[in-house]
């Protein structure tokens, strides 16, 4: 999921939802770190730097990275 990357404009930022365990999800810019602990649970792995964080949760064969600003607000990714 994107929402938006300057080094990459010809992605189109998402708008819609997720499944997770069988249910939709809205996900946005707005989705805040509590928000998506609370959803998914603790990750597996979390790479911290000076402006952001990723969250890493895996499901099978499929990761899940998910990334915030300073504020704790999702930036992109999945």
């Amino acid at each position: 999921i994107n929402w938006g990357d300057p080094g990459a404009p010809e992605l189109p930022p998402f708008e819609g939802q997720i499944r997770y365990r069988g249910q939709l999800h809205r996900f946005s810019r707005q989705t805040t770190k509590e928000e998506v602990l609370t959803l998914l649970g603790q990750p597996y792995w979390v790479d911290t730097d000076a402006d952001e964080f990723i969250f890493f949760y895996e499901f099978g064969e499929i990761e899940w990275q998910i990334e915030f600003d300073e504020t704790g607000c999702v930036i992109q990714r999945f």
